[in-house]
């Protein structure tokens, strides 16, 4: 097994982790808007309350990559806690209000799996032996260095 067929294997990871992820996405959407409605928000505003829970996850999400300043991951890190703690409660809230403890088990298994799913894609590395193999490949075909000593 070679490192671009571990990349590959990653990317196919990833598509399917992100079709989950917006599929969360897209209950998380429908459950809030149920809340929103049931809090007495006008349709409009209800549609599109997620925007403002379940994007800001997002954006914390973003701000935690590692192109990024300590400071800054910490920050995106709370930004995803708070703005995930408030998705999770919208969505088992939407449960409670139909009356259904089976719809408030669905919102947090749809959490769940999300951040489940979100997690295991930063994890995603090809083994140690793969990319020692190719690091030795490199280094064998690699040009040796010229001498400036005459």
């Amino acid at each position: 097994m070679n490192v671009s067929l571990a990349l590959r294997i990653r990317g196919l990871v990833t598509a399917v982790a992100s079709v989950i992820l917006l599929y969360a996405l897209f209950v998380s959407a429908s459950h809030l808007a149920r809340v929103g409605l049931w809090l007495g928000l006008k349709p409009y505003e209800a549609n599109t309350l997620f925007v403002l829970v379940d994007a800001v996850v997002v954006t914390g999400k973003l701000m935690t990559l590692n192109v990024f300043a300590p400071t800054t991951k910490r920050c995106g890190k709370r930004l995803m806690i708070l703005a995930g703690v408030v998705s999770l409660a919208g969505n088992v809230g939407s449960g409670v209000i139909d009356h259904s403890i089976g719809g408030a088990g669905y919102g947090v298994l749809v959490l769940a799996v999300a951040f489940l799913m979100e997690h295991a894609i930063g994890k995603i590395r090809p083994a140690a032996a793969v990319t020692k193999a190719a690091n030795v490949r490199k280094q064998a075909t690699a040009r040796p260095a010229v001498s400036s000593v005459r």
